[in-house]
């Protein structure tokens, strides 16, 4: 059942909802029994550091380019750096720096795919679950609609009557053809 609670507007700063956060730790140690948080205070414990969490952590900003253009730039680097190597026998910090931007770069992108690629998976089973569900449905609707007719067939024919009319429909008894084998 949904109910409408009232809650108290959280902290804005990450100090406030640090202090409050330690607030209900300190609450919740004294409600908890045999040091087990009850139910309550875990939800406003689990609430007030996800709020902590949103507040503190950075999201990294998207990088727009595509594998291929990482791949593209760093098999670039890559050959300035053999070049580098080939004339004065070293590689420039700042090129080595480079490299290892892309690099960082192509396994953060690789990172996205695949978690992209394993989100797509969930909504693909979730979407599958759902469809069972409603075939089941489905199946369970059609079965008592058998059921209804069956019923009806039975009282009409225990009856004798060929028709049931209402306000708005008659249901009618028809002989079915039968299928020659």
């Amino acid at each position: 059942m949904n109910a409408v609670i009232i809650r108290r507007r959280l902290p804005s700063t990450v100090f406030d909802t640090g202090e409050r956060l330690t607030a209900l730790l300190k609450e919740a140690e004294q409600d908890s029994i045999g040091g087990q948080l009850n139910d309550a205070a875990r939800e406003r414990i689990a609430d007030a550091l996800e709020a902590l969490r949103a507040r503190v952590i950075r999201t990294p900003e998207r990088d727009l380019r595509s594998l291929f253009d990482l791949d593209e730039r760093l098999i670039d680097l890559m050959d300035r750096a053999e070049e580098e190597c080939a004339e004065t026998g070293d590689i420039p910090v700042s090129l080595a720096q480079e490299i290892s931007d892309y690099l960082d770069a192509f396994r953060t992108k690789v990172d996205r795919i695949a978690g992209y690629w394993r989100w797509q998976e969930s909504i693909a089973g979730i979407c599958g679950m759902e469809a069972e569900r409603l075939a089941a449905r489905k199946r369970a609707a059609d079965a008592r609609v058998t059921r209804l007719k069956s019923l009806l067939l039975m009282f009409m024919m225990s009856r004798g009557l060929k028709k049931l009319e209402g306000k708005k429909l008659v249901l009618v008894c028809r002989r079915t053809a039968r299928r020659r084998s």
